[in-house]
């Protein structure tokens, strides 16, 4: 099976042609969800594949403390796709509220899950995969820790992937409680049937998503630059100056 290859920014590419495997563009057809589809793909409960952890819940506002001793993740902290690195500015420091903060501690290779959040931020309980992180970081009580089982075969990305396809979420949605503020509980999250993909397929897939996700993000940067340009052209015919040139958009060379 050929994996995915980074391809020239052009125009009249789509991203799913960034995937050149027969196999898995099946797997990825919109609105029909090939791996629900797919009846050769074994389907597990989510609770059977990983450990579910709920967040460190505190008793006040968390706020920064450079005596602090421990990092605390909050959603406001995860990107808004992709995978979760570690970046600075992602966490705020405090001193620690009990003894033994290690159950609420994340580590590479876990799913972040929102599990509280507002029906206007957009991907309501989005997931995203950890592949670094600082020493200490603890989840705070908005998401739940999902760590996946060493037998369980599942690959993390592939994991927050297919977590965050449409109609997954709109399956968490229907789990959650509350009204504009939702409550996700861990044991709902456990009711979601995962498609376990052989590994090499699961990680084809990873690669055509996030190419495709590359893309579509060089192409809105493009958009942008080509908004810039034309006020700029604009400007200079209606008031006979240059404004400030925009700023070029590079691609991922081949």
């Amino acid at each position: 099976m050929e994996h995915c290859r980074t391809v020239s920014p052009k125009a009249d590419v789509e991203p799913r042609q960034a995937c050149a495997s027969d196999e898995v563009m099946p797997l990825l057809a919109p609105g029909s969800h090939g791996l629900l589809a797919n009846a050769s793909v074994p389907k597990v409960r989510l609770d059977e594949l990983v450990d579910v952890r709920p967040g460190l819940t505190f008793a006040c506002p968390v706020r920064d403390d450079p005596h602090g001793t421990i990092h605390v993740l909050s959603m406001r902290g995860l990107p808004a796709a992709g995978h979760y690195d570690g970046a600075a500015g992602s966490t705020v420091r405090m001193v620690p509220p009990r003894p033994n903060t290690a159950p609420y501690e994340i580590r590479p290779g876990d799913v972040l899950l929102v599990s509280r959040a507002t029906r206007t931020d957009g991907m309501t309980h989005r997931a995203v995969a950890v592949t670094a992180c600082a020493e200490q970081t603890v989840a705070a009580h908005s998401l739940l820790i999902l760590r996946p089982r060493p037998e369980a075969g599942i690959e993390p990305r592939y994991l927050a992937w297919y977590l965050n396809e449409a109609s997954v979420q709109r399956s968490l949605e229907s789990r959650s409680q509350g009204g504009t503020t939702t409550l996700l509980p861990s044991d709902a999250v456990g009711e979601i049937e995962v498609p376990v993909a052989p590994r090499r397929t699961q990680e084809a897939i990873i690669g055509c998503a996030e190419t495709a996700a590359t893309l579509e993000d060089l192409a809105q940067k493009q958009l942008e630059a080509r908004r810039a340009m034309t006020r700029a052209i604009t400007h200079q015919l209606v008031h006979g100056r240059p404004a400030l040139q925009p700023t070029a958009v590079s691609g991922p060379t081949p």
